[in-house]
């Protein structure tokens, strides 16, 4: 590819008007999607691998990337989720907690069917709150079918995060709970949901 650049972060003080790079992150990636820690620590970002190749994460959403979090003081960097999968759209719960993202297999057709995913920023554990669904059976929930979860998914009482997903035709609105239990359905016709209040 010819004239390709590697993106950075960058931090604004927004008092001085200085604008800094942010040192730490890993120089086999190109960071995005970026959001303050809890605590306002450092920065969590989406991390996309180089290698095997450097394709448009427009039209290639299955390129291998990973979760990071770098430390503002130290500038450290450290890997919050599997490197060999490929991740978007993490979302910090309000009550800075819990960080959701989708999950999906990297280097295999693009859209497929995601995992939603939560890491607990304290006790450092990831679980699965939605797996992958394999096939559906009947009008049962068809798995999460969506390129980005919307900015504001998490309910004020950061126990619930609403998503959009296309099934048959319909666009289902899914409730999943703050902890992996499970998820309630409400289908709209043809519509996402792009924030969430209360």
């Amino acid at each position: 590819m010819v004239s390709k650049s590697t993106p950075v972060l960058c931090v604004l003080d927004i008092e001085s008007g200085n604008i800094s790079v942010l040192e730490g992150v890993p120089e086999s990636v190109s960071p995005g999607q970026a959001f303050w820690a809890p605590g306002d620590t450092g920065v969590v970002f989406v991390g996309w691998q180089h290698e095997p190749f450097r394709l448009g994460v427009r039209f290639c959403t299955n390129r291998r990337s990973a979760l990071y979090y770098v430390d503002l003081t130290g500038g450290n960097c450290e890997l919050l989720s599997c490197d060999s999968m490929a991740v978007s759209s993490p979302r910090l719960s309000p009550d800075q907690c819990r960080i959701v993202y989708l999950q999906y297999p990297s280097l295999v057709p693009h859209h497929q069917c995601s995992q939603l995913c939560l890491y607990d920023w304290y006790t450092k554990v990831t679980s699965v709150v939605v797996d992958v669904v394999a096939r559906q059976l009947g009008e049962n929930f068809s798995g999460i079918y969506c390129s980005l979860l919307p900015l504001g998914c998490w309910s004020a009482d950061s126990q619930r995060v609403v998503f959009d997903s296309a099934q048959a035709g319909w666009q289902m609105r899914h409730v999943a709970l703050g902890e992996p239990q499970g998820l309630a359905e409400q289908p709209e016709a043809l519509w996402a949901l792009d924030s969430m209040d209360g």
